[in-house]
């Protein structure tokens, strides 16, 4: 099954299809503005997603089971791109909330940053170095994450030994790795 952010009579839903193209389930989210980035928990049951609702992005979890959306991340940070740890009990995500003063109006970099799905505790993940941190995905084991990093202005593929917090870079592209936009190049880990 695939999940995706749609709009449908002008509101929010996120449609769940099967392989063929046939919606499974749609869940509205009137309550919201947009929904993007969905993904799904390890176990398949929970959809974490970001979304806009009156001019910010938070992060959500939609339970599948018991129908209960439940917001993860509040405030005037940019909190996207989320990603389920193999375990299921953390999501890896960009944010900006390491980076933008929000008494000058000065918005940051994105970089990485994790949150624990049952407390929603946040902790930055990635030394504060120059550049985006975009597009995390984890490595099968939980040990690693790899992003599109841009500290030497062009974006290439990074990986965060999660324990040490040492970044490597693993590609050098002179063109840059991206994708239809610089600011949304995106990467799957196999």
């Amino acid at each position: 099954q695939f999940a995706f952010g749609a709009i449908r009579a002008g509101q929010p839903v996120l449609s769940i299809i099967d392989v063929e193209g046939d919606t499974v389930r749609e869940i509205e989210l009137s309550q919201l503005d947009e929904v993007f980035n969905p993904s799904w928990s390890p176990d398949g049951q929970r959809i974490a997603f970001s979304a806009l609702k009156g001019g910010f992005t938070d992060l959500y979890v939609y339970d599948l089971r018991s129908d209960a959306l439940r917001r993860l991340t509040t405030g005037p940070y940019s909190d996207s791109e989320p990603a389920w740890s193999p375990d299921g009990r953390s999501l890896a995500f960009a944010t900006d909330r390491f980076t933008t003063d929000i008494d000058r109006l000065s918005i940051g970099d994105l970089r990485l940053a994790s949150i624990d799905v049952s407390s929603s505790t946040v902790r930055q993940l990635a030394p504060a170095e120059g550049g985006k941190h975009i597009s995390p995905q984890w490595s099968p084991d939980g040990r690693s994450l790899y992003f599109i990093g841009d500290a030497s202005g062009i974006s290439n593929l990074c990986r965060l030994d999660v324990a040490s917090g040492r970044v490597e870079r693993l590609t050098n592209v002179q063109s840059g790795v991206s994708g239809i936009t610089a600011r949304r190049p995106a990467l799957s880990v196999a």
